[in-house]
């Protein structure tokens, strides 16, 4: 008989201690009927790696922040802390120190990923397939699961790109086909950092060599790794230690709602072997399983003894007259409130859906109706030149031009005057006299002119008495000869604007367009729209502030823009893709319609007044729960065998029990047998 005013004995609490590259995170947990509980998970705690120190600090942060005062713990190490089955001889000195700063004593150790994949297999009522992978700063970890065989676990340094590092994985690990199912865990990285990663692995085109479908990534939470581990290595520990489950207190709560159920995946592992860190007297042996009193424990002296046994007999003396009470009238006055809160699974679903401004009406099929508009943006962008040019001064001098015919001959400014492939031209009228002749010689007619180079640079500056052709003339007419060296030509080179400088400019601009266009059209958008840009942008008009080859550093563009778009209203899309989601609904399940999330992740134009877009909708799914079957499997049971009942409903993540009146909850352990008196409500 048990007798109400006497307790039982409280259960005895271990530490999990998961230590992770630069993080520490500490739960509590019992054995009750042999089962692990876990009590209270703590918040993560940084340290660092460089400060022993630090551990020491983090570790005591962790424990302390847990509601109890065990002082055994169970740790969960990294696989590089780890060598064969032993601690890494480098790491032997800092879990040493460890144990000794807090005034813990060690039961044994399991190894972080290992301890994870038992733990999965134990959720798991089919055979295990799945890949599990943890995420470290500079470290990818990873194990592969099938048919209940685990791979080796395999550390990989990261790449920066989570999926070279998983094929990485599978070609070390000589895998291929590997289960579509990949559990992603993390200490030191953030739920950002792991919802990239989920995106990337799931959005890889994976060869079919490795993946026969798309593989599914379901990402855990801290507190989900920390009661993995306590317990899948609890189980270890508790077949150790038998003496840990006796007298076991009965919590109220349901202390495994930090453990959400895994869903199967046709999936589980080998058990994660529990092992013992060596002691400070005998580092190469085990350590001997055995319980202490806490951090500080204490005896009992005779005196007190005596004290206690009188006390005994009257508190004994009491029960017996509280149990008649307890037996005969509690049961009849008392009533008790269960709350369930259900285990919400998420679900997801894709469609592609027709939005046409030319529906007669929304939500009909996989059509909803749109409302075509203009959006007209403008901007300017800048870009470098990369075009070289020469440029300087061009020589000048005076030349001689001869007329070696009968007839005077005019020569206008910018006649051509020619050496090779040098281009010089006057720079004034000149007349040239006729050639005379006499009986022994014959005179030609000169005249001199100004002359400069048709170009700059140093080739105009040629020397006195340079031949030069004059015009089209043939040398037997017309012929100048320099009168003096030319002088005065120089040449520089300079950066000027280039034909693809300009395309630079534009290629550059039209992003930034589209993207103005996507925040005007949303700046359009009411509250019950959504809308999408119908194809790329029209350019209206486009003009650059400096030509091509003009001397300059950099060359801007202005351009107007436009594009259509199709505006929707979000409730049409809900409707369609909605009863597509229902349907992949489990038995028995409903959806939560109350925080659904729907996004659009690409669209095809099919005309200017319609176009396809594919939505992605994702939710929560409601358990079914009876209510009164609850109640009726409840009434007459000890609490005891209520909460093992209440534990072991999949469909149940956690609940509370309120007992009233609330002076009787101190006494009655058992439901009352009249199911009028038990109320079991769901929590939404």
């Amino acid at each position: 008989m048990y007798l109400p005013f006497f307790k039982k004995k409280t259960h005895h609490s271990l530490y999990t201690l998961l230590i992770s590259k630069n993080v520490v995170g500490a739960c509590s947990f019992h054995v009750e009927n042999g089962t692990i509980l876990v009590d209270s998970t703590s918040a993560l705690v940084a340290w660092d790696e460089e400060n022993e120190s630090s551990l020491f600090d983090a570790c005591d942060t962790a424990i302390g922040s847990l509601s109890t005062d065990a002082n055994q713990v169970l740790l969960s190490l990294p696989d590089d802390w780890v060598q064969g089955q032993g601690i890494h001889p480098k790491r032997k000195p800092l879990l040493k120190a460890l144990t000794e700063k807090l005034e813990i004593s060690s039961v044994g150790f399991v190894v972080t990923m290992e301890a994870l994949i038992a733990f999965l297999k134990e959720e798991s009522n089919q055979p295990l397939n799945v890949v599990c992978a943890s995420i470290e700063p500079d470290a990818f970890i990873m194990g592969i699961v099938k048919q209940d065989t685990a791979s080796p676990i395999l550390r990989i340094g990261r790449s920066g790109k989570t999926p070279d590092d998983f094929l990485e994985g599978c070609s070390r690990l000589k895998v291929n086909s590997v289960p579509p199912q990949i559990v992603l865990v993390s200490l030191s990285e953030s739920s950002d950092a792991l919802g990239t990663a989920k995106q990337e692995l799931e959005g890889y085109q994976w060869d079919p060599a490795i993946f026969v479908q798309p593989p599914s990534v379901i990402v855990q939470s801290s507190d989900f790794l920390l009661v993995a581990v306590a317990s899948s290595g609890g189980k270890e520990v508790a077949k150790a230690m038998p003496e840990l489950s006796e007298n076991a207190a009965i919590p109220v709560e349901n202390t495994n709602a930090q453990a959400p159920d895994f869903a199967p995946v046709t999936m589980a592992a080998a058990s994660a072997p529990i092992q013992t860190v060596p002691t400070e007297s005998e580092p190469d042996m085990e350590p001997e399983l055995e319980l202490h009193e806490g951090r500080q424990g204490s005896g009992m002296n005779g005196s007190r003894k005596k004290m206690f046994m009188i006390l005994a007999i009257v508190l004994v003396a009491l029960g017996l007259a509280a149990t008649i009470a307890y037996a005969v009238v509690l049961p009849k006055i008392g009533k008790v409130d269960v709350v369930l809160i259900p285990q919400k699974n998420p679900i997801e679903t894709s469609l592609t859906i027709t939005v046409d401004s030319a529906a007669t009406a929304s939500g009909s099929g996989a059509v909803v109706k749109g409302e075509v508009i203009t959006i007209g943006v403008s901007g300017s962008k800048d870009a470098p030149t990369t075009g070289k040019k020469q440029t300087g001064d061009k020589a000048n001098g005076t030349v001689t031009i001869f007329n070696k015919t009968t007839q005077e001959k005019k020569f206008p400014s910018g006649t051509q005057l020619k050496s090779g492939k040098l281009v010089f031209v006057t720079t004034q009228d000149v007349t040239v006299a006729s050639a005379s002749s006499s009986i022994s010689q014959t005179t030609n007619g000169k005249a001199t002119a100004k002359a400069t180079a048709d170009f700059v640079g140093e080739e105009g500056n040629i020397d006195k008495n340079k031949e030069l052709t004059v015009g089209i003339y043939d040398s037997s007419a017309y012929v100048a000869l320099s009168e003096s060296s030319f002088t005065g030509g120089t040449s520089r080179s300079v950066q000027a604007v280039a034909a693809k400088d300009q395309d630079l400019a534009v290629s550059t601009l039209l992003p930034e367009l589209k993207e103005k266009a996507t925040t005007e059209l949303q700046s359009r958008i009411g509250g019950n729209q959504d809308g999408i840009l119908l194809g790329d942008l029209s350019i209206g008009t486009k003009k650059f502030d400096k030509a091509i080859g003009d001397e300059a550093q950099s060359v801007s563009v202005t351009m107007n823009a436009s594009s259509s778009a199709l505006l929707y209203k979000r409730d049409d899309v809900l409707t369609v893709i909605t009863e597509e989601l229902k349907k992949t609904l489990p038995s028995g399940a409903t959806l939560d319609t109350d925080h659904l999330t729907l996004s659009a992740s690409e669209s095809k134009k099919l005309s200017n007044t319609k176009a396809e877009v594919h939505f992605t909708i994702s939710g929560k799914t409601n358990p079914m729960i009876d209510s009164n079957q609850y109640v009726s499997i409840l009434a007459g049971k000890n609490l005891e065998e209520a909460r093992t009942f209440l534990d072991s409903q999949k469909s149940i993540q956690s609940y509370t029990m309120k007992l009233s009146p609330t002076f009787i909850a101190a006494f009655l352990r058992q439901f009352p047998s009249d199911p009028s008196k038990i109320t079991v409500s769901v929590q939404e």
